[in-house]
Parts: structure tokens; C-alpha cells; sequence
């Protein structure tokens, strides 16, 4: 069952919920938590009884939509057994919450839990504290062109015929030189919303691509209302992911780029149709690049526009 299916069941208990948590257990070793306390507050609760904590100095925090706390002994329980304890957790709760953001919220950790569950020590937990931090601390709006790539990404995933080795190429990191990188080559996404394929390049990249085998993905899509979103891609992702791994994956890259803009991520809308019947592959080297002679000295940067139909 996957988490949000959880934060509904529990829901679905509220009945006495009184003080302390509701929780059901996320694993079968009694780690992990999924609770919800008298206001209905979505709350990961960690077992402190599994990590050894000594001389590990542990900072509180309390965010506008995050109030993060280790160590607090907490009265639990159990929607399943129907069994009570008190014991002491760290608590991860997302405060100041509409359904939007809960939904979110449990996405994001989500894949928190499976990086946890593959290294339960302190310093993995205090790594992916530092991400939440981050994540929550920066309420700040994407640039659409952001969101834009991002649509592109996702709709390459969904379009390739094996969706979880799509998810393993997929870069980590924005910074990355390519967008995919696969065993036997890398792919370049480009996506426009412009009547035709052009799509800006950096010379020196283009240059760069002519001596490695990429391929450049070109897409062409439009701003639709009834379209499709980043959630939506995003969801159908998920369905098509049996692996607990890729799904983690796919949601972090796209929370360190939503961060907290939930506008972004489930009302800008493109069309779907139009993107999956344009994608098109072309061979890096066959796209034309401005030579080193004709550039004059001191310019250490060129960015070119390339109309992909026209090579």
C-alpha cells in the first residue's frame, strides 16, 4: 500500500483520536511511523530505539509548513494492533498544511524512508534532515522554463519502452552535462512551446556533443487547461514503477525542483498528446555548431538558436 492510501486509512480512524499520535507502522521492523495527531497533521515518526544517539548534538526546527523534533517521547497508537506506547521518536510533522501540500509532503518523504531504509545510521538520517530543511525553507516561485524541462523529462520517461532504466539514467544533479545518461549513450531534452522545433543550445556544448554519442530529444508541446501536469506525469510514473528505489528517485529530483511551489507543480498544464506525438530523437553530431575561427577573441560564451527540423 503506498503511503498516501495510508494517510487516507488513517483518516478514515479519527474517531477518539485524543492526544498523542494515530499511527500505523510503515515496516515490518517497527522503524518507521505514519501518524497523524489531533489536528490532522500528516507526521513521520521515527524509533530513536534504533539509532545510537549518543554524543550526536540534534538542532529542533520549526518552519513555516515543517516542525521537526528528535527525541520526544511520544504517547502511540496503532490503528492495526489497536496497541498503545509510549516511546521516544524523532518526529518530522508538516504543520500549516492544505490537502495540496500534504500530498506533497508525503511524496517527499516518501522517498526519505527508502533512503533511510537503505542506510539507517545517523548520518544518512541527519543528511536527509538537512534536504527536508532545505526543501521547506525555500517558498520561493520556478521559473516556468524550469517546469517546462522538467514536463519534458518526465514525458521522456513515460515514452521510453523501459520506464525504470529511464529513471536510473535520469541525472541527480541539474548541474549534470546531460539530462540522461545511458550505458551506451546520453540524451539531451529539449522542450518548447514554440510553433516549431527550435530550441536554444550552448556552442560549446554542441561541440562537446559532437565528440561523445548524445542524442537530443525534441519535443513541442503547448499550455493546455486540460493538459497535463508535473503531479500527473509524476503519478503515472509511479503506476508504471514497481521499484521502491526509482520511485524515491523520481520524487527527489522533482521536489528539489518544485521545492514548496505547488502551483507549479500540479496547475501548469501542457499537452500531453501534442508531446508524445512530437518527440523526436536527433543525432548530436548532426546539429551545426559555430567553429572556433569565426568566434572573435574574448568571447568565451555563444548560446545558439537551432531549428531541429531544418538538419
Amino acid at each position: 500500500m503506498k503511503i498516501l492510501d495510508h494517510y487516507k486509512k488513517l483518516l478514515n480512524n479519527t474517531e477518539n483520536i485524543g492526544e498523542g499520535f494515530l499511527s500505523l507502522s510503515l515496516d515490518d521492523e517497527l522503524v518507521f511511523r505514519l501518524a497523524i495527531d489531533e489536528e490532522l497533521n500528516p507526521t513521520i515518526l521515527i524509533s530513536e530505539d534504533k539509532f545510537d544517539s549518543s554524543g550526536w548534538a540534534k538542532t529542533n526546527f520549526r518552519l513555516d509548513k515543517l516542525d521537526l523534533k528528535f527525541n520526544v517521547n511520544c504517547q502511540v497508537r496503532d490503528i492495526n494492533t489497536e496497541k498503545e506506547l509510549n516511546a521516544p521518536f524523532t518526529i518530522i510533522k508538516q504543520i500549516n498544511g492544505n490537502s495540496r501540500m500534504h500530498d506533497y509532503f508525503l511524496r517527499v518523504v516518501d522517498g526519505i524512508i527508502s533512503e533511510l531504509r537503505n542506510d539507517l545510521s545517523l548520518v544518512r538520517l541527519n543528511s536527509e534532515i538537512e534536504y527536508l530543511v532545505k526543501l521547506f525553507s525555500s517558498p520561493k516561485k520556478v521559473d516556468e522554463k524550469l517546469i517546462q524541462g522538467l514536463w519534458g523529462e518526465l514525458l521522456f520517461i513515460l515514452a521510453s519502452d523501459d520506464i525504470e532504466n529511464a529513471v536510473i539514467a535520469w541525472h541527480v544533479d541539474r548541474d549534470n552535462l546531460f539530462d540522461f545518461s545511458f550505458d551506451d549513450h546520453s540524451t539531451e531534452v529539449k522542450t518548447t512551446i514554440k510553433n516549431s522545433r527550435s530550441h536554444y543550445f550552448n556552442n560549446n556544448q554542441i561541440k562537446k556533443y559532437r565528440r561523445l554519442k548524445v542524442k537530443v530529444a525534441s519535443i513541442m508541446t503547448e499550455k493546455a487547461s486540460l493538459g497535463k501536469s508535473v503531479l500527473d506525469l509524476w503519478n503515472d510514473i509511479n503506476d508504471k514503477c514497481s521499484s521502491f528505489k526509482s520511485r524515491s528517485k523520481v520524487a527527489r529530483i522533482i521536489a528539489e525542483t518544485i521545492t514548496q511551489d505547488l502551483d507549479s507543480l500540479s496547475q501548469k498544464k501542457y499537452n500531453y498528446n501534442m508531446g508524445m506525438s512530437t518527440l523526436e530523437t536527433f543525432n548530436a553530431e548532426d546539429i551545426p555548431h559555430i567553429t572556433q575561427e569565426c568566434i572573435p577573441p574574448g568571447i568565451t560564451e555563444v548560446r545558439v538558436q537551432i531549428n531541429l527540423d531544418s538538419i
